[in-house]
């Protein structure tokens, strides 16, 4: 499973996981298209400071760079995707990505691409 902050291309379906367990069922389903079609899956999660899971590093006079942060949302998303089982992706290459950013609620992400 590769993963990283590169910019996403095209070739493939892209779901997003923000961490719930209510995610899960959209990228089995984001999975079951990728294989249909032979395309890689890239699930994606952004993130923010107030939103990263805090990297082993950080102390209370400490903070870590983003890069530590960005690891540890890597690594989140790595262990739900894992946790999903390895039948449930079968066949379909997985590609992780943290995308630091500011989440929107989907009402507003809809109106946005409606008025283009």
């Amino acid at each position: 499973m590769a993963g990283g902050t590169d910019a996403l291309t095209p070739d493939g379906v892209v779901v997003g996981h923000d961490g719930s367990h209510r995610c899960d069922a959209v990228v089995l389903r984001a999975a079951g298209l990728a294989r249909r079609l032979g395309v890689p899956l890239h699930v994606v999660r952004v993130w923010s400071l107030a939103t990263a899971p805090r990297p082993a590093s950080r102390t209370t006079t400490y903070v870590p760079p983003l890069a530590e942060f960005e690891q540890a949302v890597l690594s989140d998303l790595r262990a739900d995707v894992d946790r999903l089982g390895a039948d449930a992706l079968a066949g379909v290459e997985v590609d992780v990505h943290a995308v630091r950013g500011q989440q929107v609620r989907s009402e507003e992400h809809t109106s946005e691409l409606q008025s283009h």
